[in-house]
């Protein structure tokens, strides 16, 4: 082979445009998949049990453990004829979903969550080190829990111990049962070329992940194995920052002369395939009326999205049928200020563009030195649709985090979380405060504290039986459900716009102390997901939990990160903007009727003629006018110093706020009466940091800008703006380097994050009338893409409704 030099070898990853294409295997295997998004999906597991005379006296962190080994050690198997990379749960062709068999007792649940997600395994110590080496630590530590002088702490590491090593055996387990399947496969092969290929593929899963990675083949196999064992049992785990992981050991095979890059991206191609094998595109096949009539399905909690199934697609979780939380991200910042670009970069960039799936979310990370050449990439494959890749802003994130007090070398390791929230790959517990909703804190500051519906919703709510184990949530985590506010003035009484905004921020003030203490004060007492949790595989792979023989949601992690989200923050300024217009500055009408007709939800003809003035007559967030984008500013900085100042108080934790709302502004919208800015109550808000949909109507250069005057610098877990540009206009490269630039200035300018979704109002009308003939089509929803055929109804118009943004 002839010998390149590292740039020749990333030059040729990014420039052959073979590599963009499908070799016979992968084409198979895309095939495939595109025929079994389209069949109904098994369940296995959820109706068997661990319980018995024995067990029911162990921990339930040892009960846990023994289920998650039953599901290693005797799941169904696939091995497919275009496996490459090996590792997927079918039966006869169809999927089949795994659930954790029963472990507690019904009295046990709601004290701790079934499913995991907000994590990322350290995957640069699995892949050097091997489990083999984490379980022989973990052995030679038993002396160190022995020596424990309390009971309670002595058992509890022991405990530890016991559980790490049985669910990591168990991933040893599993990858075994594949070479030996994979062994037997080859003995009854009568192509020389696949018999090899399937002894070497045999060869790989004997050796990892128990074993350390020799090459770029092990290193994926053994990466997937973990994430595979992941997925089985509920847990949508990210896999993080892909391209640095794994490019040790492709460069390790290409200076031995042992691997091409057309090998290379058939390795990476499998893989990027095997993490979509679960997807679904057929509403029919994933809707479910009874959960007891599935067999294998959860018996300890109720169905949903995550398991492959909703009992109601009018909602906004249906949008996450096949989203799984396997976040991976490439390029961005090394520790010493360099760039980190390689040729894994441009294969996955390949993978994402070629197959135009939904799975995995796609992150660049870029910085204002990212090479031209990788930002002209990027931009080529945002322009086939779908929303990605996303990008991220190393020079602002890594910074936020040293900001925080993380190193620097810990922060360039950023990864995205499930959505697109960062967190510390294999070193922290990463959770968050949601429902900072700074439009809920203006509709409090208007009512002297008391929320226009919140209150009386939830009166009609019912909380899960014991009696019926299936009304229990699969994922349960601390969390301080914000309802009534701090008692401020009366509306008559705010005279003033400098004393509604300080009511606003009184409100602000409050829900987010009271949220930081009850948070606090509950990871510390029972853990983040609750005193009976327990994720012991995960623990062997985040830093601080073997050494100190404790789970990573007890506290075991080197880092206890808990975001603080805040929500509608362009709903809030435009309402603002509103009242400040219309009461303070004009005096059309007073404060209290103002508040009188938001409670009646503009009721009347009068009302309605006011709700059209304020939508058309005030200014909005989004484009480049200070009258509003100076409120939003306002409001965003307080956010941030408060922040601060209660984070101090917590020196255990690291609260990094940040804004965005996932995609689920139709059920956060819900909570919410009518608001000034024009809006009804119930519904939905604006997604993440963007303007309210339909509103930013000066282009997507306006909305930047007005982005871009708010802080998002000390947020390094994110605020992102979604931005849906047409299509019309970007064709060739010309189109390109559009993309390109306005990519380029965010980075200049400071951005955060930005999304990028480039299609048409007509092709989205086009899909809503003949949904078949648009099974494909793709589009962003907050943390991910989805397709849009699939969308509720909902959701569908909220996308017609956002401004279709030109270059021109």
């Amino acid at each position: 082979m002839e010998v390149c030099t590292v740039e020749t070898i990333v030059d040729q990853a990014r420039t052959d445009l073979s590599l963009r294409g499908m070799s016979p295997k992968i084409r198979l295997h895309f095939d495939t998949l595109e025929h079994r998004m389209r069949r109904r999906q098994r369940m296995w597991g959820g109706d068997l049990s661990v319980l018995n005379e024995e067990t029911v006296r162990r921990s339930a962190a040892i009960r846990r453990s023994l289920a998650f080994e039953k599901v290693m050690r005797e799941m169904p198997l696939a091995l497919e004829p275009y496996d490459v990379v090996v590792g997927s749960c079918a039966i006869e062709g169809a999927v089949v979903r795994c659930a954790l068999p029963i472990y507690l007792l019904n009295q046990e649940l709601g004290y701790c969550s079934l499913q995991m997600s907000h994590k990322c395994p350290d995957y640069e110590t699995l892949l050097r080190r091997g489990l083999r080496s984490i379980i022989d630590e973990l052995k030679s530590r038993r002396p160190q829990a022995q020596a424990q002088p309390f009971a309670d702490v002595r058992q509890s590491q022991l405990d530890f111990i016991e559980a790490c090593v049985r669910e990591a055996e168990a991933v040893i387990a599993l990858a075994n049962r594949y070479s030996d399947i994979t062994e037997a496969a080859a003995r009854k092969e009568s192509d020389p070329i696949r018999r090899e290929e399937l002894l070497e593929i045999s060869r790989v899963c004997r050796r990892v992940p128990e074993f350390p990675a020799t090459g770029l083949h092990e290193a994926l196999q053994s990466l997937w194995f973990f994430n595979l064992a992941m997925i089985e049992v509920y847990s949508n785990i990210s896999i993080g920052h892909i391209d640095a992981v794994l490019n040790p050991y492709f460069e390790s095979d290409w200076n031995a002369g042992k691997i091409t890059l057309a090998r290379a991206q058939d390795l990476v191609d499998s893989f990027v395939l095997h993490v979509n094998d679960r997807a679904q595109v057929d509403p029919k096949q994933y809707y479910l009326k009874d959960q007891k009539s599935l067999p294998g399905a959860p018996q300890q909690c109720r169905i949903g999205y995550g398991y492959g199934f909703v009992t109601s697609l009018e909602n906004d979780q249906a949008d996450a049928i096949n989203h799984w939380g396997q976040n991976i991200l490439i390029s961005g910042l090394n520790a010493d200020g360099s760039d980190a670009t390689n040729a894994l970069t441009y294969l996955f960039l390949n993978a994402h563009e070629k197959f135009s799936m939904t799975s995995p979310v796609l992150t660049v990370r870029m910085h204002k030195n990212t090479p031209p050449q990788l930002l002209h990439r990027a931009a080529e494959v945002l322009k086939t649709g779908g929303g990605m890749p996303y990008i991220n802003n190393d020079d602002v994130i890594v910074a936020g985090y040293e900001r925080l007090g993380v190193p620097r070398e810990d922060g360039c390791k950023y990864a995205n979380s499930n959505c697109w929230e960062t967190l510390l790959q294999g070193m922290c517990n990463q959770e968050m405060i949601r429902g900072l909703n700074f439009l809920y804190f203006l509709e409090l500051a208007l009512n002297q504290g008391q929320p226009f519906l919140y209150k009386d919703d939830l009166k009609g709510q019912h909380g899960p039986d014991r009696g019926d184990p299936m009304t229990f949530g699969a994922s349960y985590c601390v969390s301080y459900n914000m309802v009534e506010g701090v008692e401020t003035k009366n509306p008559a009484a705010l005279e003033t716009f400098d004393d509604l905004m300080y009511a606003w921020k009184l409100q602000m003030d409050c829900m987010m102390s009271k949220s930081m203490e009850y948070v606090a004060a509950n990871v510390r007492a029972g853990g983040s997901h609750g005193p009976l949790d327990a994720k012991p595989i995960l623990s062997v792979l985040t830093q601080g939990c073997v050494e100190s023989l404790t789970d990573l949601t007890h506290g075991g992690a080197k880092y206890n990160l808990w975001h603080l989200m805040g929500e509608a923050v362009a709903n809030a300024a435009d309402s603002l903007a509103v009242i400040k217009k219309f009461v303070y500055d004009e005096k059309r009408l007073t404060l209290p009727q103002m508040v009188e007709i938001l409670k009646r939800d503009w009721a009347g003809e009068e009302g309605e003629s006011l709700r059209l003035k304020c939508i058309s007559e005030v200014p909005k967030f989004g484009n480049d006018i200070p009258y509003v984008d100076d409120i939003a500013k306002e409001m965003v900085d307080y956010f941030l110093q408060r922040a601060e100042f209660h984070g101090k108080k917590y020196p255990d934790f690291i609260f990094s706020p940040c804004i965005g709302t996932y995609s689920w502004i139709i059920s956060i919208g819900k909570k919410i009466g009518a608001s000034a800015e024009g809006r009804k109550a119930r519904e939905p808000i604006a997604a993440n940091l963007s303007p309210v949909p339909g509103r930013d109507v000066s282009g997507p250069t306006a909305a930047v800008r007005s982005y871009l005057k708010l802080n998002t610098a000390p947020m390094a877990a994110g605020a992102p703006i979604d931005l849906r540009v047409s299509s019309s206009g970007l064709e060739g490269e010309a189109g390109t380097k559009r993309v390109e630039g306005l990519i380029k200035a965010f980075l200049q300018e400071g951005g955060n994050m930005m999304t990028l979704t480039i299609t048409s109002a007509e092709e989205l009308r086009r899909a809503m009338a003949e949904p078949e003939k648009y099974r494909g089509l793709r589009v962003r929803m907050g943390g991910w893409s989805a397709y849009y055929v699939l969308l509720s109804r909902a959701s569908q118009e909220i996308h017609l409704k956002r401004v279709e943004h030109g270059f021109a």
